[in-house]
């Protein structure tokens, strides 16, 4: 990636919204569940097995912290970055996106 490329990425991270999502914390999860229709079908089960709002979104949050999904770093630089990123998820909105679906 070249210093323009990359400078896209990093403004595009930092402005308010990402491709009509939340942020881009939020897009990019989503992508990574939907890019797969294994991860996506048990992401959408985990979600509509629960009551909605709250609920939903924490078990789709706990799917994705637990590392079911997807290998998650254990320790280190990238762990950090991993959780702090996981932190600006808007779990709700993708929740209200496999409702949306259902």
């Amino acid at each position: 990636m070249n210093s323009e490329e990359y400078k896209t990425v990093i403004e595009a991270q930092n402005s308010p919204g990402y491709n009509g999502w939340t942020n881009y914390e939020t897009w990019a999860v989503n992508l990574w569940i939907d890019n797969e229709p294994g991860s996506q079908d048990y992401a959408r089960e985990t979600v509509l097995a629960h009551s909605a709002g709250y609920d939903r979104a924490e078990a789709l949050k706990d799917l994705v912290w637990s590392g079911d999904l997807f290998p998650m770093p254990d320790s280190g630089l990238a762990a950090d970055l991993v959780n702090s990123a996981l932190h600006s998820v808007n779990w709700s909105e993708i929740v209200d996106h496999y409702e949306d679906e259902a």
